[in-house]
């Protein structure tokens, strides 16, 4: 950042060429030398902005706030208040105090994450909670709990399910450390899987709004519209379009190929209706849901799970995306000039 700085004052002071000598002392002058003024920084700025955002993949990352993440959690007292403190402001965290709190909470919100603790209670919802792992098997889960032998027999029976991260309170839940795991733990194959197939697309466009689109895969609930797309690369919805024109994309597009391939994720878990999905997603009924996934797949709801694999389902998906782009790149140039 100093360095940025010290590029944007240095720019500043290069654009300043001759436009002082001509100033006279008059009021016309003055109002001249403050245009002038005013337009060598924003020239400046623009310099600077292009140059360390869109060029420097480190200062696009620190730049620009991070996506929000879900967490929901069935922990202790203590640990649970850790946990808000390891998540602050940025990501929301809804706590549920038994099991049929943390299934209704499940079926409500897209979460993202599940941090649990199988001793708490002395361990007399282990049984529940393998229950709701089995439910959502696509759902990343971290298990934080103390460091006892009760404990480590049901983290070994959790494992079992596929549980990967274990956290031990004051051992390795130190918060930078414990956020840099919850920031990696929800990695959704599928949303991978797309963005391989998006990777010639996504690889000439601006650091900053290919970081967006990759966040707009992995946690789509969170990005409704276009707007909120382009508020999460840092720009204004007009400059979104003018970066992603060029490669025939369209922001809308993205967002509905992020949205439908998070709802096929969740339609492969078991005994998840497309009434929850779609109430997750933010759409208004099942209906829109279901149309959808046919105008994009070709298949209902109902066949996806039978009929249409995750790697036949991505490509499907990209498919569209990308036929959508050369559809559009048609259409302008048969437009007259």
């Amino acid at each position: 950042m100093p360095q940025a700085v010290a590029t944007m004052e240095a720019s500043v002071r290069t654009t300043r060429v001759s436009w002082r000598r001509d100033m006279s002392d008059s009021s016309s002058g003055r109002e001249r030398f403050a245009a002038n003024h005013c337009f060598e920084r924003r020239v400046a700025v623009r310099r600077v902005n292009r140059h360390f955002v869109t060029k420097n993949p480190v200062f696009a990352t620190h730049f620009y706030p991070r996506l929000e993440l879900h967490v929901v959690a069935l922990l202790p007292r203590n640990l649970l208040s850790h946990l808000r403190l390891v998540l602050g402001d940025a990501n929301s965290l809804g706590a549920a105090t038994d099991a049929a709190e943390l299934r209704s909470l499940l079926r409500s919100a897209d979460a993202e994450l599940l941090v649990v603790d199988p001793a708490m209670h002395d361990g007399r919802w282990e049984a529940a909670l393998e229950e709701v792992i089995g439910l959502y098997p696509t759902l990343p889960v971290i298990v934080y709990t103390t460091l006892t032998p009760a404990a480590m027999r049901q983290v070994v029976r959790l494992a079992r399910l596929g549980i990967q991260h274990v956290v031990l309170n004051r051992f390795d839940d130190e918060p930078r450390r414990f956020l840099d795991l919850i920031e990696r733990a929800p990695a959704h194959p599928l949303a991978e899987l797309m963005l391989k197939e998006l990777a010639v697309p996504l690889g000439a466009l601006p650091v900053v709004v290919a970081r967006a689109i990759e966040q707009l895969f992995r946690s789509p609930s969170r990005v409704k519209n276009s707007q909120d797309l382009a508020t999460l690369a840092g720009m204004i919805p007009r400059t979104l379009y003018r970066n992603l024109a060029p490669l025939g994309l369209q922001p809308r597009h993205l967002v509905l190929c992020a949205r439908l391939l998070r709802a096929y994720t969740m339609l492969r878990d078991p005994g998840v209706r497309l009434k929850e999905v779609a109430l997750k997603l933010g759409y208004a009924d099942p209906d829109s849901l279901s149309e959808q996934l046919r105008e994009w797949t070709g298949c209902s709801p109902k066949d996806l799970r039978s009929t249409l694999g995750p790697e036949a389902f991505v490509q499907a998906l990209a498919n569209h995306v990308l036929r959508s782009s050369a559809e559009q790149d048609v259409e302008d140039a048969a437009e007259p000039v």
